[in-house]
C-alpha cells in the first residue's frame, strides 16, 4: 500500500469505528427494528440481491414483509411469481459474471489482488452473519455498503483483460438492469413509501366529524403530519395511540368509530388490536400503503313483514 494512501485509511477506519460504537450504543439502550426474519441462508440471499442493486426488479417490501412474517413454501412461490422472468434474467447473468470471474482468477496477471478484492466482500458477509446469528438479528444489504468498492474494484478487474465487446456487453446490461430497478423502486406504486400523509388526513376528517380514532402506527410521522394524539382516554379531540398495548389496556377503551393500523408486527406485536377489533366486529374498509382501515361491519337492513 503506498504511503500516500495511509491517512485516508486511518481516518476512514477512526470515521467508521465511532459510527461502531455509536451503532452498538443504541442496541444496548433497546433500540431495534423489526425482527422479520431469522438469519439464514434466507436472509443472506435477500441480503446479497439487495446490496446488489436489484432490489427494484422483485417483490415490493410490503410483499417482503409479510413474507417474513409467514415465511411458508407457498408464499414464496407466490411471491415470486410475478418477477419470475426478471429474477431468472438476473441469475442468467450472475452466473455468467461468475464464469467470468472465475477464468480471470486462473490467469496469473493481477490474480492475487482480484482474489483479495473478492475475499474482503465475503469475509464481511460471513462476520455479518455470524454477529446477526450470536444476535438474533437479521442484517440487509445497506449493512454491506462498506464493501461496495471491493466489490466493484473485483468487478473490474475479473473484465479487464477480456475482449472489448464483452466489457461493453456486460457494463451496458449491468447500466440497464441498475436504472430499471432505479425507476422501479422511485416510481413503481408497489415500491412507494408507507402513506402516512393520506393516512393522517383521513385520521384528521374523522375527528372534524367527531368520530373516535385509533392510531396504531408510527407517532412521529402522525405528529410530522399534523395529526393530534393522545395517550390518554378522556380526550376525544385526538386520536387515541396505541402503540404495542397490553390486552388490559385495550379491553378498558373506548371503541373507535375508526381504526388505522400499520405493521402489526412492530406496533402491534402481541396481535391486541387487532383481536379486539375483530371480536367487536370491525372489519378491514380499504387499505393504503402500509396502512389497514378499519371500521365497524353495518349491519344489514331489516325488512318488514309482509
Amino acid at each position: 500500500i503506498p504511503r500516500s494512501s495511509w491517512p485516508p485509511i486511518v481516518a476512514a477506519a477512526a470515521v467508521l469505528a465511532a459510527l461502531c460504537a455509536y451503532y452498538l450504543w443504541t442496541l444496548f439502550r433497546g433500540i431495534a427494528g423489526a425482527k422479520l426474519w431469522v438469519p439464514g441462508l434466507a436472509n443472506v440471499a435477500f441480503a446479497l440481491y439487495e446490496f446488489a442493486g436489484f432490489a427494484g426488479l422483485g417483490p415490493a417490501r410490503q410483499e417482503l414483509r409479510e413474507f417474513g412474517r409467514v415465511g411458508d413454501l407457498h408464499t414464496f412461490i407466490a411471491l415470486l411469481e410475478p418477477y419470475a422472468l426478471s429474477l431468472l434474467a438476473l441469475l442468467l447473468a450472475n452466473i455468467v459474471l461468475l464464469f467470468i470471474w472465475g477464468r480471470q482468477l486462473r490467469r496469473s496477471s493481477e490474480r492475487l489482488v482480484l482474489g483479495a478484492m473478492t475475499v474482503v466482500p465475503v469475509i464481511a458477509t460471513m462476520l455479518l452473519f455470524v454477529l446477526s446469528s450470536w444476535a438474533n438479528f437479521p442484517f440487509w444489504g445497506r449493512h454491506l455498503a462498506g464493501v461496495l468498492p471491493f466489490a466493484l474494484t473485483a468487478a473490474l478487474l475479473a473484465i479487464k483483460n477480456e475482449s472489448r465487446m464483452l466489457r461493453l456487453c456486460v457494463v451496458l446490461s449491468l447500466a440497464c438492469c441498475y436504472s430499471y430497478s432505479s425507476f422501479q423502486l422511485r416510481f413503481d406504486i408497489r415500491h412507494s413509501k408507507d402513506d402516512y400523509r393520506a393516512a393522517v388526513h383521513l385520521a384528521k376528517t374523522a375527528l372534524s366529524e367527531q368520530r373516535h380514532v385509533w392510531w396504531n402506527a408510527d407517532t412521529v410521522a402522525a405528529q410530522y403530519y399534523g395529526l393530534p394524539l393522545t395517550r390518554g382516554t378522556g380526550d376525544t379531540s385526538a386520536a387515541r395511540a396505541l402503540i404495542n398495548p397490553s390486552l388490559s389496556v385495550v379491553r378498558h377503551e373506548s371503541l373507535p368509530d375508526i381504526a388505522l393500523l400499520s405493521k402489526g408486527d412492530v406496533y402491534d406485536r402481541t396481535g391486541t388490536v387487532r383481536t379486539i377489533l375483530d371480536e367487536h366486529g370491525f372489519t378491514v374498509s380499504h387499505r393504503l400503503q402500509a396502512f389497514a382501515v378499519w371500521e365497524r361491519k353495518q349491519a344489514p337492513p331489516t325488512r318488514a313483514l309482509p
